[in-house]
């Protein structure tokens, strides 16, 4: 795997311990925005903009084995903020699938 961008986006939960105010910064590469596949569904990712990134890779399996469930099913996600979830659960054909977003 090759990693072509590493953005930083810790300044809001690091204190200026220091006094040193920290900044979100790239520190490699500068693509703000992209289109990511994961098992065969895309996703629009705002790196800078976005709530962290938005976009949990650690969620990956999770949203994966929701697909198992879904089907004809009314799905409640009460924490979307990129959707991975409720579109994991449409593709897989849920009846209904509400999303919040706080």
């Amino acid at each position: 795997m090759k990693i072509d961008n590493i953005f930083n986006k810790s300044a809001e939960t690091i204190k200026a311990h220091d006094g040193v105010r920290h900044e979100n910064e790239f520190l490699k590469g500068a693509l703000e925005e992209c289109v990511v596949k994961e098992n065969n569904h895309l996703f629009h990712i705002n790196w800078k903009e976005g709530q962290k990134t938005g976009f949990f890779l650690d969620q990956r399996e999770n949203r994966k084995m929701l697909s198992s469930y879904a089907k004809d099913k009314t799905v409640l996600n009460t924490f979307c903020y990129s959707g991975g979830f409720s579109i994991y659960a449409l593709k897989a054909g849920a009846a209904q699938v509400d999303s919040v977003v706080f």
